[in-house]
């Protein structure tokens, strides 16, 4: 308890320290926003380690005008594919106060002196001369890239398509999701379109939310979290995210004798839980962690 009390001193003391230090630095944002910017002079700031992208001649949108159109796959009546494109002018238009005219791509190939913002694997695309570079994401990877007056998102999977378009958005408009109900942009009047060369494969190629997250499935996708309602079936064939504990991957029956600290005590319905843990045991809860870790890549 004595070395404890002196733990807790310290710690305090150094974030106090810390904040005196740290008082003059203004770590705040600005909400205010010019009606007039353009966005080669936008208000929002990405992180050191994000790309930057330079802007080309090309504007997006111009005081409330557009050459470009947004461009699917033909019969794209999937409710995915069409979230992607009505996301996109959902907050084009909460940012520069226009929606984009959305066709599919029977009509429109590349080179016809039509602006296109071609999504998903469009015949544009193909005919565009760019390597798709499928094999090389993830399924929820995708790839950005600008070529001449156009721009295609594209990625293996329904998820990647409207990944591709919040990342877009990230870049043109400082689209950031933080709530349900506090989502980040940048008004504007001038939109140009960017230099696009982006290939991004997440670390995390599912991610799902709580329940709180669930239960909103348009929060839920601009959290970029995935749609599949099976993720990864355990070995007793669970869900392993719809679980309360991963008890199906550490099965007390196998491991309880040799490692009784990966468990807590049954819950009211006689079941046997994982103590995430191990009981303060580091060197067993890095082995559980390990152990469970190896069966999970299995699955």
């Amino acid at each position: 308890m004595f070395y404890k009390r002196i733990l807790l001193f310290l710690l305090s003391f150094t974030v106090l320290f810390s904040l005196i230090c740290c008082g003059k630095e203004d770590t705040s944002f600005s909400t205010d926003i010019d009606e007039n910017s353009d966005s080669s002079n936008s208000s929002y700031e990405t992180s050191s380690d994000e790309p930057e992208y330079t802007d080309t001649e090309n504007y997006i949108v111009s005081n409330k005008s557009s050459e470009y159109k947004i461009v699917m796959p033909e019969g794209y009546d999937s409710t995915d594919l069409r979230n992607a494109a009505s996301e996109l002018n959902y907050f084009l238009k909460l940012s520069t106060g226009t929606t984009l005219p959305v066709v599919d791509d029977s009509i429109v190939t590349s080179g016809n002196n039509t602006k296109i913002i071609s999504i998903g694997e469009t015949k544009p695309l193909s005919n565009s001369g760019l390597s798709k570079d499928l094999d090389k994401m993830k399924k929820t990877g995708y790839k950005i890239v600008t070529k001449d007056d156009d721009v295609y998102l594209w990625g293996p999977s329904i998820n990647a398509n409207i990944f591709a378009v919040y990342e877009f958005l990230k870049h043109e408009i400082g689209f950031e999701v933080y709530a349900k109900d506090e989502i980040a942009y940048t008004s504007m009047t001038k939109l140009k379109l960017k230099n696009f060369d982006l290939l991004d494969n997440p670390s995390f190629t599912y991610t799902v939310g709580g329940n709180l997250v669930m239960n909103y499935s348009e929060f839920n996708r601009r959290l970029r979290h995935t749609s599949e309602t099976l993720i990864k079936s355990g070995p007793n064939g669970q869900s392993s995210h719809n679980t309360t504990a991963s008890w199906g991957y550490l099965p007390k029956d196998v491991y309880y004798a040799e490692h009784p600290n990966w468990y807590a005590t049954s819950d009211t319905n006689g079941r046997i839980n994982l103590c995430y843990n191990a009981r303060g045991d580091e060197t067993e809860f890095r082995l559980m962690f390990d152990t469970f870790m190896e069966k999970f890549i299995e699955v």
